[in-house]
């Protein structure tokens, strides 16, 4: 049992031959791995350049966003301002209003 095993072994085993011609695609395959680890590198080089090109462009337009919103922030809170004068001076006006009129009925109640 153990020479047949010993001989399947060796019959499937590679011959020199074959085992110096894999050498020799095995240089190959190394060759063709370093190209095409150049080539990576080289692509991620480019990747990068686009991707800090892509977020220059960016950077304004995100500040211009931002300094929109600061804008609408502002814009709102002149607008509350602007309402609440409104309202004081709409109570004002009623106050003052109200105070002339009871002085009025004073006067009156006075004079009569």
């Amino acid at each position: 049992m153990c020479r047949k095993a010993l001989a399947n072994a060796l019959a499937a085993a590679p011959s020199m031959w074959t085992l110096g011609n894999a050498g020799m695609g095995a240089l190959q395959v190394q060759e063709a791995n370093s190209e095409l680890y150049k080539k990576q590198k080289e692509a991620e080089a480019v990747l990068f350049d686009e991707q800090k090109k892509a977020e220059a462009k960016r950077a304004p337009s995100t500040f211009y966003t931002c300094q929109q919103v600061a804008d609408d922030k502002l814009y709102s809170k002149k607008k509350e301002t602007e309402c609440i004068a409104a309202v004081a001076e709409a109570q004002g006006y009623y106050l003052r209003n109200y105070l002339n009129l009871q002085y009025t009925f004073m006067y009156l109640s006075l004079k009569i």
